[in-house]
């Protein structure tokens, strides 16, 4: 008993020394609780009320009680950058025709959407308001932490409203990394950072801290069948989305080249490696950069830029966190040995991994910022072209949704289905220019 006792004492005491005895959480806070923001999205669609119970509202208004705004939702966010940009989850503004954005000290700003990765369920909003000065003093501004470095059992803070309760905090550890999570049968995530620290609804799109009050994540998803298991999106990613919408307006994807297969026992014991821990390169696609610095069929990777490679989706979002044209220096073990092989990555495109090129245009898939932009439906399949290709009588900005009586979803459909035609036979292009549904035909 006596020892039990003991062990109790000793672990609250060391809980004691870093959170109450030197108060660095309480610091934490004060310095970075300025930097985090409610963010309310408000569209103007109609919500339908009891029309028979009017009076009152119709009175004063004019209008029947039937019709008001429609509040979107609620949500979290944090300022990153002194000229007014604020990240925060895709679904917190999903659909907003209204941002709405309040600091710690009650002044409140209206915001408009500039960008991010709705797969990724990252958004980036700037404060567009005659009343904001333009910049914001320092101590308003989050610091970006090193999510590569999080090590499980890290301690971890989060910041947010859920339930529109103002900037609550909440403490945690790392729990895990490298998580996937399904939302549903569209919408899942990949190499997520796993805390105890208590999120609710609310809380979406705020920061999740280190010891250091740097942001190591964006909090987005708890899991509603337990207890302490929340997920927050590792930030060196998100710093790689900020960067490119900065720089180019849009997310660039970053290419390998190679297609990959899990490890299975029998790779294991056929190849010598230790564990099961890493993904094998089934093949490499020409012209890729997986080609060019020389990776094989059969290297099995294991490491990149320091993350171990334990599984495809690891591997698919470690990618992504390396902007395009830089290195990724990659373990891999070949032949009973490891390896150490650099390969600088280029931009994504799907011509690398097409084999029919014989016609020619410049196009690539709908992507979901494509879809915001272009103010499209978001279940809206099809194919943006980029260029005008004469060839085809497409312009530029055409959307190509169906080719004959095939639904065309991506840019390999459509050339799959070009590559079936014979020379000189003609087919019927479905899309829609200018906002309007029209048709073409065209002859190979």
């Amino acid at each position: 008993m006596k020892l039990i006792l003991f062990i109790f004492l000793v672990s609250t005491s060391s809980f004691a020394s870093i959170s109450f005895k030197d108060n660095t959480i309480a610091d934490i806070v004060e310095r970075v609780g300025p930097c985090v923001v409610n963010i309310v999205a408000k569209s103007r669609g109609l919500n339908q009320i009891n029309p028979y119970d009017r009076g009152i509202y119709e009175l004063f208004f004019g209008k029947p009680n039937n019709i008001v705004p429609k509040t979107q939702g609620e949500g979290s966010g944090f300022i990153y950058s002194s000229s007014g940009l604020i990240l925060t989850n895709q679904h917190v503004i999903q659909d907003a025709d209204i941002l709405e954005v309040t600091l710690f000290d009650g002044r409140k700003y209206q915001a408009r959407y500039v960008g991010g990765e709705p797969k990724k369920d990252i958004a980036i909003i700037k404060i567009d308001d005659k009343k904001f000065s333009g910049t914001f003093p320092k101590d308003l501004v989050c610091d970006f932490g090193d999510s590569t470095k999080l090590r499980v059992g890290e301690w971890a803070i989060a910041i947010g409203s859920p339930f529109s309760l103002d900037r609550t905090v909440t403490v945690g550890i790392i729990s895990a990394k490298g998580r996937s999570l399904s939302i549903s049968d569209d919408v899942s995530y990949d190499n997520l950072i796993q805390t105890d620290a208590s999120i609710n609804p609310g809380n979406s799109g705020g920061p999740l801290l280190n010891v250091h009050g740097k942001v190591i994540g964006i909090n987005t998803a708890i899991n509603a069948l337990g207890q302490g298991l929340s997920f927050a999106i590792p930030i060196d990613l998100v710093k790689r989305i900020t960067s490119d919408i900065e720089a180019f307006g849009r997310v660039r994807q970053s290419l390998l080249g190679v297609a990959l297969e899990p490890l299975t026992d029998k790779h294991v014991k056929k190849y010598g490696l230790s564990s099961n821990r890493g993904v094998m390169i089934a093949k490499v696609f020409d012209k890729t950069p997986a080609k060019k610095y020389g990776l094989k069929p059969k290297d099995v990777i294991l490491n990149i830029n320091g993350t171990p490679i334990e599984n495809l989706a690891i591997l698919k979002e470690k990618l992504q966190e390396i902007p395009v044209g830089e290195i990724a220096k990659i373990t891999l073990f070949r032949n009973f040995k490891k390896r150490f092989l650099p390969v600088r990555l280029e931009e994504y495109s799907e011509d690398a991994f097409v084999i029919d090129k014989k016609q020619d245009f410049n196009a690539r898939t709908l992507t979901s910022n494509d879809k915001i932009q272009l103010r499209l439906d978001p279940s809206l399949q099809g194919v943006l072209v980029l260029q005008r290709s004469r060839e085809l009588g497409l312009y530029r900005g055409d959307i190509i949704i169906q080719m004959n009586k095939e639904k065309i979803s991506s840019l390999s459909k459509l050339k799959l289905e070009l590559s079936h035609l014979r020379k000189g036979e003609p087919f019927l292009l479905i899309l829609i220019r200018e906002g309007l549904l029209t048709y073409i035909e065209s002859i190979k």
